[in-house]
Order: C-alpha cells, then sequence, then structure tokens
C-alpha cells in the first residue's frame, strides 16, 4: 500500500513539474496592423503575431495527422466588425523523437493574418478586437492538452478622409492585397 501511495505522488509531482503555469510560458500574442488606425468603409489588414517560447512548438493548422489538433483562430463578433480572409502561415515540417512520421508545426514568430472590415459609424472610435486561438503545444519530449488562448486588444479607428501611416511592412509588405 505504502508503494502505490508513494507512486502516486512521485506521479503526481512529475505531472505537475510538465505543466507550464499557463499561456505565457507557451505562447504570447499581439496585434499588429498594417496602418496605424484602422480605416472607416473599408477593408483593413491585420496579423495575430504568435510568440511560441522555446522548447515548445505548436501544431500547425492543418496538420499531417487527424490525431494532431490544428492551430486555429475565431473572433468573436462585434458591431461594425467583420472578419474574413484568415490566411495561415506555411507550417514547417519537423521530425521529433516522439514520432515516426515529419509534424508539421509553428516555432518562434508565426502571423496569422485577416482582413478586417471596419463600418463607418465606427470612424474616430476605438474597438475591440477579441477571439480565440485553440492549439496543442508539444515540445521534443511531450505534448500538453489542447488549450485556448484568449486575446483582446483596442485599436484605434481612424476618423473620415483622414490619412493614416503605413505600419509593419516586415509583416504586411507594401503592397495592399
Amino acid at each position: 500500500m505504502k508503494q502505490i501511495i508513494v507512486t502516486m505522488i512521485l506521479a503526481l509531482g512529475i505531472s505537475a513539474m510538465g505543466q507550464p503555469g499557463g499561456n505565457n510560458q507557451v505562447l504570447e500574442v499581439r496585434l499588429l496592423s498594417a496602418t496605424e488606425k484602422l480605416l472607416p468603409g473599408g477593408d483593413n489588414r491585420i496579423a495575430m503575431e504568435l510568440a511560441i517560447h522555446e522548447p515548445w512548438h505548436i501544431n500547425g493548422h492543418e496538420p499531417l495527422s487527424e490525431f494532431l489538433i490544428p492551430t486555429d483562430i475565431s473572433f468573436k463578433a462585434a458591431d461594425g466588425l467583420g472578419f474574413e480572409k484568415i490566411s495561415y502561415p506555411p507550417a514547417d515540417e519537423r521530425v521529433f523523437s516522439f514520432s515516426e512520421e515529419p509534424v508539421l508545426v509553428y516555432e518562434g514568430l508565426a502571423y496569422i493574418t485577416a482582413q478586417v472590415s471596419v463600418g463607418e459609424a465606427l470612424a474616430g472610435q476605438t474597438v475591440k478586437i477579441s477571439g480565440i486561438i485553440g492549439y496543442q503545444a508539444c515540445n521534443d519530449e511531450i505534448c500538453l492538452p489542447p488549450a485556448d488562448y484568449e486575446f483582446s486588444f483596442e485599436i484605434a479607428v481612424a476618423q473620415p478622409n483622414e490619412e493614416v501611416k503605413q505600419i509593419n511592412a516586415a509583416v504586411f509588405g507594401g503592397a495592399k492585397d
């Protein structure tokens, strides 16, 4: 009986040590825009920057196995905002000690881009862009349970006919879609 209790305590201790304390130990998310303010009455380009901390990786959006949990984003509906053309980056093909077959993963920085339409009635206001990123994090030895990262960011909307500067050219390039 003593041996069973000791084994259970050790197993719980090992399990607790292998789990990160929260999303920020695996993943941090930041909103980027192609312009310093969103343009009312039109389409705007945004990106969710996923900073994946070492030694973790997360599965790509279209895993090679039906048993792997894909990285997926869903934006919460908000009055006057619409989200379209969500685009995931290509994932890197890697083989890990736990897999004989290649796995498609994101490591380091990954950018999920989208078009956001902003209603004209939102001109001059600040809007909230929020949603959930579903993912599963692994390192070369273990996979954590699937997780949801809830995000919420505020961003300004320009006044009608206000000129706005292009920003984040490294992510969005110079030309509009």
